[in-house]
């Protein structure tokens, strides 16, 4: 009994998606050109409506009674969770304020390690600094030393000059005067090839430390510590964080979008369903009341099956 109407019932689909079929060759081979035309189509469009109340008459009813039938199961099914599913919100919201707990003491100790390693990092920075300070004033230092040992130097050279000179000059000796002045030029040459030298050494050591300063200073403070991780696991049981955007200042919101609406635009999606019931209201005059909207009309053909 099964088998044969599982046969009559495949025989009746096959009976009725052919009827489907010739409908929709009719459809297709009719052309609307004329108020002929359009009152022949409007006629075959109950037929249509007929082939559409067909396969409707013959499933709707098991359709609405396998419907009715899912409500039943689905309403008992949420009845029968109801408590369990009660019970795991109850729970779940205790182990996740546990959590969140857990993860504020955790990144709240990350963050006293991290100011503390960055304290000492900049600390030890600020010591370099203070070396390299060290090592310019020390570099002036032995500038002004040996400058002053030059100094120390020319000063005796040209009291011994003028004494021997003074000498040379009272017994009218030519030669050794010539002579005195020849060794004194000479003096005074490698007297100022050591301060060249000098004076270069110190500007070299100047460069080097303000150089070094100046990279310290706009080194960026690397930052290493023992970061701790918030991890609370069980057997099938695991804490994460959840992200989402809340908007709290849509003014604001726009303002930043429209601030590069070509790359931003995509964070904002029209209200069609708002958009559309202002449409229904205004019709064509919707361009005038909202900007960049404008109302669209679509021809909507309606019909009733043969009575």
């Amino acid at each position: 009994m099964a088998d044969k109407q599982m046969m009559m019932n495949v025989a009746e689909i096959r009976k009725i998606k052919q009827h489907g079929i010739t409908v929709l060759q009719t459809a297709q081979a009719m052309k609307v050109t004329s108020q002929a035309t359009f009152d022949k189509a409007a006629e075959f469009l109950k037929d249509i409506k007929a082939a559409q109340d067909i396969p409707n008459a013959k499933l709707g009813p098991i359709i609405k009674s396998q419907y009715d039938a899912l409500k039943q199961q689905r309403a008992l099914l949420k009845e029968m969770l109801e408590i369990p599913n009660e019970a795991e919100t109850v729970l779940k919201a205790k182990m996740s304020a546990y959590a969140a707990e857990r993860r504020r003491i955790v990144e709240e100790l990350n963050r006293k390690r991290e100011e503390e390693a960055r304290k000492k990092a900049e600390a030890k920075r600020q010591r370099q600094i203070a070396e390299a300070e060290k090592e310019r004033r020390a570099a002036e230092a032995k500038h002004a030393r040996e400058m002053a040992v030059i100094e120390k130097a020319r000063k005796a050279e040209e009291a011994e000059h003028a004494e021997k000179l003074a000498v040379a000059k009272k017994k009218h000796d030519r030669e050794e005067a010539r002579r005195l002045d020849q060794e004194r030029e000479a003096e005074k040459r490698r007297l100022a090839a050591e301060e060249q030298r000098a004076e270069k050494a110190r500007e070299v050591a100047r460069k080097r430390a303000e150089k070094e300063a100046k990279a310290l200073k706009e080194k960026e403070v690397v930052v290493k510590f023992d970061k701790k991780r918030h991890v609370d696991k069980h057997d099938g049981v695991a804490t994460r964080q959840a992200w989402s955007a809340r908007v709290v200042d849509g003014k604001k919101f726009l303002i930043w979008v429209l601030a590069d609406w070509n790359e931003r635009c995509h964070f904002v999606v029209p209200h069609e369903v708002n958009l559309n019931k202002e449409a229904r209201e205004h019709k064509a005059e919707l361009k005038n009341l909202i900007p960049g909207v404008e109302g669209v009309a679509e021809e909507v053909v309606g019909a009733e099956s043969r009575g």
